[in-house]
């Protein structure tokens, strides 16, 4: 049961690694949205971003990877040497923090839309 668990959780962290970290790098390193999905590619070409509003959101991205790797990787420990998760404050930081670059992120677009008009 642990190495299904531990199986699960390392997958799950590798697939958005993968998914996401491609995006955001592209973002960061050639200002290119292009992996991101339909979506959000579709926005941003109607908005015509610039370089520096591109790096911006592939920096915020970044950092939700990095905080959503952080907590699977303490879930992942916690499940390893069965540590009680119930009163830890590590994860509630951690998914705070996570809602909080998800709204940077959004404000991140809006500043794209009033550059546009």
């Amino acid at each position: 049961m642990i190495i299904m668990s531990i199986s699960v959780v390392t997958l799950f962290i590798l697939v958005i690694i993968k998914k996401e970290g491609r995006s955001a790098y592209e973002a960061i390193k050639n200002s290119d949205y292009s992996y991101y999905n339909e979506e959000i590619v579709k926005k941003l070409k109607r908005y015509n971003p610039n370089k520096k509003q591109i790096k911006k959101i592939g920096i915020n991205d970044m950092f939700v990877l990095t905080l959503l790797v952080m907590v699977y990787a303490y879930v992942l420990i916690a499940i390893i040497y069965d540590i009680n998760l119930n009163n830890d404050i590590i994860i509630l930081i951690g998914m705070g923090t996570l809602l909080l670059l998800k709204i940077r992120r959004r404000y991140i677009f809006n500043s794209i839309k009033e550059t546009k008009s």
